[in-house]
């Protein structure tokens, strides 16, 4: 029988192929999103609205492990940062982690 030697580069090549990876991480990133939303804190005094400013994509990352294809969940309201981090007067929502972690089983 023979021993498995995995090719590291093709493997790279694979984990870069947007065509072959992208609607995956673009449909694993639309549930995080969906998470998110649910989650999400509202306050329904505000012009703009944290739960509402989600958005999902796919990006390629140009990490320090070369070229990958990657599922991102972004939100564009403007107190997103201190929504979910928190501030020295408001405790952290952590929506996003939140949303990540109820999706992988924690």
């Amino acid at each position: 029988m023979g021993v498995f030697k995995p090719d590291y580069q093709g493997i790279g090549k694979m984990l870069a192929n947007e065509e072959l990876l992208g609607p995956t991480l673009q449909a694993l990133a639309e549930l995080v999103k969906a998470q998110a939303e649910a989650t999400a804190p509202y306050e329904p005094k505000s012009t703009t609205h944290f739960r509402d400013a989600f958005h999902a994509s796919i990006e390629m990352d140009e990490g320090n492990k070369g070229r990958r294809v990657a599922g991102v969940v972004t939100n564009t309201d403007d107190a997103a940062l201190s929504i979910e981090t928190g501030t020295v007067d408001t405790p952290a929502h952590n929506t996003l982690t939140n949303a990540l972690d109820s999706l992988r089983g924690g």
